[in-house]
């Protein structure tokens, strides 16, 4: 490969991996599982990760690796934009309940009331529901 070639990489900080680009890999990753689906990816600029049937189901991916912390900004920050939807979901890449069990639960006792405003679930749960 030549020089001018690799001039045209670029390498992304280890702040826009964390908080843009890892985070993408498991929201396409769903949309993917979907398929056939009326679904849309980023749906009104974004108030959803993936939006199933228009505005029945808002389906959001957090990859926060610490259950309290996720509960934590969930209560400070609310559910923003994802609210306009009938039915909310909050998921999460599995691996985080392969190595921490209890991470749901301690997902929802640290969430406080928006427990009573969406469904947690491992994105594995939300692809064995929703996938046609």
């Amino acid at each position: 490969m030549s020089l001018e070639a690799l001039s045209t990489y670029r390498v992304a900080s280890s702040w826009a991996m964390d908080f843009w680009i890892a985070p993408g890999f498991h929201e396409v990753a769903l949309y993917d599982a979907l398929e056939g689906r009326e679904r849309s990816l980023y749906p009104a600029r974004d108030a959803a990760d993936i939006s199933l049937e228009d505005v029945s189901v808002g389906i959001d991916v957090k990859t926060y690796a610490s259950p309290y912390l996720l509960g934590q900004h969930l209560q400070h920050a609310g559910l923003g934009r994802l609210a306009r939807y009938a039915r909310r979901i909050i998921a999460y890449p599995d691996v985080f309940e392969q190595r921490r069990p209890a991470y749901r639960r301690i997902l929802m006792d640290s969430a406080g009331p928006i427990t009573n405003e969406a469904e947690f679930k491992p994105v594995s749960e939300v692809i064995e529901e929703f996938a046609a």
